[in-house]
Order: structure tokens, then sequence, then C-alpha cells
């Protein structure tokens, strides 16, 4: 479970605090702006619904005398095993469901972050050169057609040549439609 929440944190940018905060000391400490006290800083990360049990184990110090070997101080075969227990179980279901909200929720705001980087660039961006080569060799054209025989012929000559489109492409097939119906 802490390893959940310090990567929803991470990837969240620890802005606001997750569901159940305050069943975690560490994250009461850092969001009550309490987290340079040295004091709370021996506190164990464990949630409030969760125990620690130490456990001497003679188990183990049974079995190394039966097996014939020689210790010579009795009091390092001791071994002390600690183990984690859930006290409170609803308490930490309800927090798995509330974290698996927050999943969801944090996995659409980064998925949204970093898909606004990933946008293919605008039209502008991706077809600068055909501007650069094609308004400069426009330009240069219609210079050269308007120099040599001004600009009324140029002008009268696209005319001419749209209405040719327009009558061929346009005006001929809708009549000849209307004339069929």
């Amino acid at each position: 479970m802490r390893v959940i929440r310090d990567q929803l944190y991470r990837a969240s940018l620890r802005v606001q605090a997750l569901p159940h905060a305050s069943n975690w000391p560490r994250e009461q400490q850092h969001f009550s702006g309490d987290e340079n006290d040295s004091a709370n800083n021996d506190v164990a990360d464990l949630p409030v619904w969760a125990n620690v049990t130490s456990v001497g184990d003679d188990a183990v110090h049974d079995a190394v005398e039966s097996e014939g070997a020689v210790q010579q101080n009795e009091a390092n075969c001791r071994m002390t095993t600690s183990t984690t227990v859930i006290s409170d179980l609803p308490k930490m279901s309800e927090e798995v469901a509330s974290l698996l909200e927050a999943i969801e929720i944090n996995l659409y705001e980064q998925r949204k972050r970093r898909l606004e980087r990933l946008k293919p660039p605008s039209r502008w961006r991706r077809n600068w050169y055909w501007f650069a080569i094609g308004v400069p060799a426009t330009l240069y054209i219609g210079h050269k057609l308007t120099k040599e025989r001004g600009g009324f012929y140029v002008l009268n000559q696209v005319l001419k040549k749209v209405a040719d489109i327009y009558r061929d492409h346009v005006s001929e097939p809708l009549h000849s439609i209307y004339e069929e119906l």
C-alpha cells in the first residue's frame, strides 16, 4: 500500500492528499506542515489499521541445537521476527477501494497531461516548407505576369478560365440533370 501511495503521489506531483491520508503518519506530517519535526521522524510508517508484532523464535533455536551446532552465546541464537498484522480489515478495505478510485482519476489526468505534449503540430508547422517555397514563387510569377502585359489582362484571363470551369463542371451538368427529370 505504501508503494502504491508513493507512486500515486509521484504521478500527481503531490498537489493534494490522497484519500485516507489521515491513516498514514508521514502523510499527516507532510500535509500538516510538521515534516521537519525530528521527534515525529521516529514514527513507523504504518497505517492506523496495521500493527507490528514481535515474536521470539524459539523454534529456530531448538532446530540449531538439535543439529548439533555449537553456539557460544545463547542470546545470539534467539531471533526475533516482526510481522505486520492488519488490525482493522474494514478500514483497510475502505482505503483500498478509495485508492482504486484515486488511481483512475490520476491515470486520467496523467494521460491527459502526457497526450497534450504528444499532439501533432499544427498544419502551419507541419507544412511550413510549402509556404516558404510557394508564397515567394507565386508572388514572383504574379509579378512577371502583371509586369509584361498588365494586371487587367491577367485578371481578364483568370476570370475567363473560372467562367469556363463553372460552365463545364457545374452549370451544364445541372442543366442536363434538370432536363432529364
